[in-house]
């Protein structure tokens, strides 16, 4: 009798563990064909983006300006924060792995070099009063600017008109940088590669063994303050400011391009409805 009721047991088991395995993969299949999962990865994957042309010599066209004129108008800040991040992190913040699941594994260059950020169609600038860490034409940064999901203020990092209002024109090895002309940036490419990079980087600090990009990212940022209890808070900071971009409606419900920028939607948007809480 004791037999026969091990063997009852034990068909009882195994059709218990097999429930459990079906009820397991149906949970799994479910999470894989989950809108969430997939708004996710779709968070973590950055845009493609094409090769950046590289020339021999870059030209400005003389438009009665000297360089110190052009530098300020490429650089001078105007109080804008265009990026949701501080400047800090920008320049600490690794360009997006083409796959999130290549994130643990590999390194990139920063997302704030040349050789990255001229792919959206930006102009080389050399380093200068104006321009400290040699970013393209078009960028500045503003000292002690409020930042969404950030408690304290930071150097706040911003497009000038100079981002949307230098042309350039690539003939024969040479580029030419026409002041005032039309620019052939994407900003919206722009914004969906730093949206994956700070995703991809706020991923990373939960994985344990396989934090590398946050961990790189933290000691750039931290330099000499860095530890484990700071790295904690820079983790929580960059969470912050990930959950006030998912509760930011979107600035503009139109895909742009190169050399196309919906500006008057995007400044009436930014003025009249993203900024009316501030």
């Amino acid at each position: 009798m004791s037999t026969v009721a091990s063997a009852i047991r034990r068909l009882w088991c195994r059709r218990f563990l097999a429930l459990l395995v079906i009820i397991a993969v149906i949970a799994f299949i479910a999470v894989l064909t989950s809108p969430q999962l997939g708004a996710t990865i779709e968070a973590l994957e950055p845009p493609g983006l094409p090769e950046p042309v590289l020339v021999s010599e870059q030209v400005s066209l003389d438009q009665g300006w000297n360089a110190e004129d052009a530098d300020r108008f490429h650089h001078k800040a105007q109080g804008t924060q265009t990026l949701p991040i501080p400047l800090s992190w920008f320049l600490a913040l690794e360009a997006p792995q083409n796959s999130p699941f290549a994130m643990p594994f590999f390194e990139r260059e920063r997302f704030a070099d040349n050789r990255y950020l001229l792919r959206f169609g930006f102009i080389k600038s050399a380093k200068s009063e104006n321009n400290e860490y040699g970013l393209p034409i078009g960028f500045a940064y503003s000292p002690f600017q409020s930042i969404r999901g950030l408690a304290r203020k930071d150097t706040a990092v911003g497009l000038t008109c100079a981002a949307c209002h230098t042309g350039q024109l690539i003939f024969k090895d040479k580029r030419y940088v026409i002041e005032g002309g039309p620019a052939v940036t994407d900003l919206g490419q722009l914004t969906n590669a730093l949206r994956a990079a700070l995703a991809q980087t706020a991923l990373s600090a939960k994985l344990p063994f396989f934090d590398g990009r946050f961990r790189r990212f933290a000691k750039r940022v931290l330099e000499t303050e860095y530890s484990d209890l700071t790295r904690v808070q820079l983790s929580k900071e960059l969470d912050g400011i990930l959950g006030a971009l998912v509760d930011q409606p979107a600035g503009i419900d139109v895909t742009e391009g190169f050399t196309r920028l919906d500006a008057l939607n995007r400044i009436g948007n930014q003025v009249f409805a993203l900024d009316n809480k501030r």
